[in-house]
Parts: structure tokens; sequence; C-alpha cells
């Protein structure tokens, strides 16, 4: 697909005021014209299936992949992601979407996540291809494989090329984490975790609901989502909320395009939860299927790589030193030889035009790494220097040197590395640094075995052109910091410092105004009271309220501290 060229004048202003990506503003305008000139009637099964497990309440995303290979992920509202899916299902795309809706316009985080009507159940490489089996036969597979009976059988299931899907309507199921911000007006000295849910008038649990750090709809909706995982010894990843599934009936391009099949086995409305008890695992069987799936799923992605590098070396050596594209060019192959060469030779080809990009771009560094010039290389704290040069109107760098001695303090060990990298060069990227000094600066932080995976989260972080802003709250939680970091820090990681640094601000500020306007500080004030009345021990209270100008609690603390001053 060819983009649009961007004519400002004719891209709605929201699109500028939100930020949205201009490319995939530009990739959504190619799609909605394909959606207008699509045909719906052979998509009636979908379009049903959408409109009984796509959420009511917030953007919906659909991701698809051009003929570059990037993905797109684009929002729409509930009826344009009907419309889009049902209309976009009959190309040979590569088309996800997500059963649940976000709040957010741009960022598909699982924080993010607004509502859920569905349970998804991913299972992966039954041995059946889509083209080729019918429903009797997969309802069949389901029965003798996993005895189910027809009361356990999913309401819809997807064949989805190799592997099958199935789906469990809901009540839909609204999902609050109090980590998030919410834009609400909340109750005047409530703390966060006690404040009402912003959903409770539409949720189904508001009389249970805790409110405490994981919304209870969180909590059901996971256990009940790991279970039938953990039945049907399925995708774990599918218990992520914002988990994105292969839209049914859509095409799977993997090894040829083989459009998917979705059925509907019943047409029961019950859309209870708890009808699904009969599938809950405890949290100790879920662990150890989770362990045992993860297990599995490395094992056979190695056999997998091993027997698709043996394919092709043993394919191109037949080739007997003709290239791709004169083997392309005979008459006389099969149709599984032809597909597999077209299939390398577009790999290829992708391959070159992603490293003539990188090449030509600002993305790759402008300046020559010096790799081996590490100080230590196991233990990199060591010739590091703890800074206290503290710069009070300086955010960023004081946010630096706090990095700094946080990773000289824990020797090196953090919960995340690359976090820190991405953090340290979005703050780099804000003091206009570039790129290849961010690298270098990064550098003195790792050893040799971890410098390329730095590097690589440096330049991306470059690269990307959505600009964060992190609060100092989120980067003490995200980096794991300990009550001893926030307490040697300079800038203010936690409430109480944050307050004590607002209160001690509006102080400089307030004496900064006084000295402007050529009056004594409250300080000063109090010293020449204080000076007054040692002056004059013997002045009764009206005779110090009415030259000093002071009232009675003031009048008693001045002599108060008079008194102490005498015993010290």
């Amino acid at each position: 697909m060819i983009l649009i060229g961007r004519v400002k004048e004719l891209i709605p202003e929201y699109i500028f005021d939100s930020g949205y990506d201009l490319d995939k503003y530009a990739f959504r305008c190619q799609l909605d014209e394909l959606i207008e000139s699509g045909l719906f009637e052979d998509k009636l099964p979908l379009r049903k299936f959408l409109e009984e497990v796509m959420p009511h309440y917030g953007r919906h995303f659909i991701f698809i992949t051009d003929d570059d290979g990037t993905v797109y992920n684009i929002p729409y509202t509930r009826e344009e992601c009907i419309n889009a899916l049902c209309c976009l299902s009959q190309y040979e795309f590569t088309l996800f979407w997500h059963p649940s809706s976000f709040s957010s316009y741009d960022w598909v985080d699982e924080n993010d996540v607004r509502s859920a009507s569905c349970l998804y159940v991913d299972i992966d490489d039954i041995g059946m291809y889509a083209d080729l089996t019918d429903k009797e036969t997969a309802v069949n597979f389901l029965k003798e494989t996993y005895g189910l009976t027809d009361e356990y059988l999913p309401k819809f299931f997807s064949l989805s090329g190799r592997g099958i899907h199935l789906v469990y309507p809901i009540e839909e199921m609204f999902f609050w984490d109090t980590t998030k911000v919410v834009k609400k007006k909340y109750k005047k000295g409530e703390p966060k975790e006690k404040q009402p849910c912003p959903y409770r008038s539409k949720c189904s649990n508001s009389e249970i609901c805790t409110n405490c750090d994981v919304c209870v709809n969180r909590e059901i909706y996971k256990r009940y989502n790991a279970s039938l995982i953990a039945r049907f010894d399925a995708d774990f990843t599918g218990n992520n909320l914002n988990h994105m599934y292969r839209c049914p009936t859509s095409y799977n391009l993997k090894e040829r395009p083989i459009q998917g099949k979705l059925f509907k086995l019943n047409d029961s409305d019950d859309r209870d939860i708890h009808r699904l008890d009969w599938a809950l695992k405890t949290e100790e069987e879920i662990i150890e299927n989770r362990r045992s799936y993860y297990t599995r799923r490395s094992e056979k992605s190695k056999a997998t790589k091993e027997r698709n590098l043996k394919r092709k070396q043993e394919f191109l050596e037949a080739l007997n030193d003709l290239s791709l594209e004169e083997f392309l060019k005979k008459d006389d192959i099969s149709p599984e030889d032809r597909a597999f060469a077209q299939q390398l030779l577009d790999k290829l080809n992708k391959s070159k035009k992603k490293k003539k990009s990188k090449s030509g771009s600002d993305y790759v560094i402008q300046e020559d790494d010096i790799v081996d010039l590490f100080e230590n290389t196991t233990l990199p704290y060591k010739h590091l220097k703890y800074y206290d040069n503290y710069k009070p109107e300086n955010r960023r760098a004081n946010l630096l040197l706090d990095l700094n001695n946080f990773f000289i303090r824990h020797r090196g060990m953090l919960v995340s590395r690359n976090l820190f990298f991405f953090i340290i060069a979005t703050y780099l990227k804000q003091l206009n640094q570039p790129s290849y000094y961010a690298v270098k600066y990064c550098k003195k932080y790792c050893d040799k075995s971890f410098y390329k995976e730095m590097k690589k989260t440096v330049l991306a972080t470059y690269h990307n052109e959505t600009v964060y802003h992190f609060t100092y709250e989120y980067i003490a939680l995200a980096l794991g910091f300990s009550e001893e970091d926030i307490k040697l820090s300079y800038c203010n990681f936690s409430k109480e410092r944050k307050k004590e640094a607002k209160r001690k601000n509006n102080r400089i500020q307030y004496e900064k105004k006084l000295a402007k306007q050529n009056k004594p500080t409250f300080k000063e004030k109090r010293e020449a009271q204080l000076d007054y009345l040692k002056e004059n021990p013997e002045m009764d209270e009206e005779a110090a309220k009415f030259i000093l100008g002071i009232g009675r609690t003031t009048y008693y603390n001045l002599k108060k501290e008079l008194k102490n001053a005498e015993i010290l």
C-alpha cells in the first residue's frame, strides 16, 4: 500500500491536538476508502459475532500490516470497528483485533483496558487447516480431546488457520486500575485507594468492589480466563487484557493464504461469567500449567527454527547455483516449491530494504563507537563517581544524578536495565543531546554483554517520535526505589517530599516578593520582635500587642522562646 500525501489543510484539527501519528492517519484514510467500497453481505455472521462480543464503551483498535511490513494500530469507534473488520477481513491482510476496549487514543497498554465482553481462548496448532476442516470435524475434535459436553461448548469458535479460537460471551466488565490517573473529581482529602470507582454506575460487581490496587473485575476476569486457558492447554499470553487475536474469517498468511472460518454452536443468551465455574482451576494448577506451556513452547520454537533452517539450506543447495529470481521464472516447479521460494525472496528483499533505509537515516550512530573501552566488564558500578553537585534550577540534570547514584547504591542490580536506559535516553533527548552522545553516556552503566541491547534501546527511544513525560513517582515505582533511595535523592520521588518541596518553594517565592517590596521577611520580623522583648523584659501583654502589632498567642510564644533561650 502507498500512503496518501500529508495535506495539512485537509486533516482534522483533533488529529494534531491529540498528537496522533500522521502516517497512521494516512493509512487509516486509505483503509476508510476501502471500507466504503467493501461488501458486507457475505460477512453477516462476522457482524453478528462482533456485535455480541465487542464492548460498548471505549476505543477499539485494529492491527494491520502493510506491504512493507509496517504494523499500524488504528483506533475506531465501535460501529466503525465492526464495519472495518467486516470489510478488511475479505482481503489478504495480516489483520488482528482486540476483544477489549481502551481508554487511550494511541497507546494499547493493559492498564488502559476499559472493558471486555467475552473470554477468548487461543488453542495453537491443532493440526487442522481451516480451509480443509468443517464444523462437525472441529466440534468432534473439541469433545474428544477435551471431554466437552454440549453444555460446556463455547457459543462461538473460529478456525484461524492451523489453530482454533473459543469465545465465551460474558456480561460487559469494566476495569479500573488505581495506578492510572483517572480524570474525575475525587472527594477532598480521601486517599486514591478509597476513591469511588469511575465505572461503578455500570459495573455489575460495584457492591463487592474494594477499589484496591487491582479492580475486583480484573481479578475475576483474569482468573476465569486463566482457568479456561489451563483447561484447554492454550496460549497463556491470552491472559493479558490487551492481547490481540486474528480476526475471524480473515486470512492467515504464514505458510499460504488460508481464510479462517467462524461458527456459532448455540443460541443461549446466558452471559453470566459464573456459568463457567466448571472450568475453574486453583492458583497452583494455573501456575503449573503456565510453566509447562512456556517450556513446551520454547522447545517447539527451537525445533521449528532448526527444521526451517535445514529446509532452507537443502532448498538453496538444490537450486544448483540458480538465483531465486531465476528459479521462479521456471515453469516446471511444484506450487509448494514456488511458494517457498517466493517467501525466501520476499524476506531477502525486505531485509535489504530495511538495511538500506537505516543506513540513510539519523537512526544510526553518527560517530564511531569504541566498544572495547570498558573500564570494567563485569562490575560497571565500581568505576562510577557518586555525585553530590545538586543544581536547584535543573530538574532533568538532578534526575540523571539521582539515577547515577541509585545505580551505584544497588551495585548495578536493577529490576529492569532496559527501562533504566529508556528513562535516561528519554531525558537526554529532552535535553537535545544527540543519539551518539546518549549511547556513550549510557555505556558506563553496562558491560560488554549488554552493550548491544542498551544501544538498541537508546536508539529506538531517539527514533520514536512520541515524547514521554514521566512523573517522579512512576520512576521510583518502576525502578524499585527503596526508602533510602528516596531519602538520599535530590528529586522528589515521594508525595511527602513533593509536598514539602512545594511548601518550601512557596515560602522562598514569598520572601523574594517581600524583598522586592523592601519589606522584612517573616524570619526577620520574628527576630526583631524577640530583640525588642529581650530589651524590654517588663513589657506587659497589652503594650506588646499594641507596639509590636501581635496577638496574644504570638506574644506568649515569643516569651516562651525567650525563656527557653535563657535556660539553654
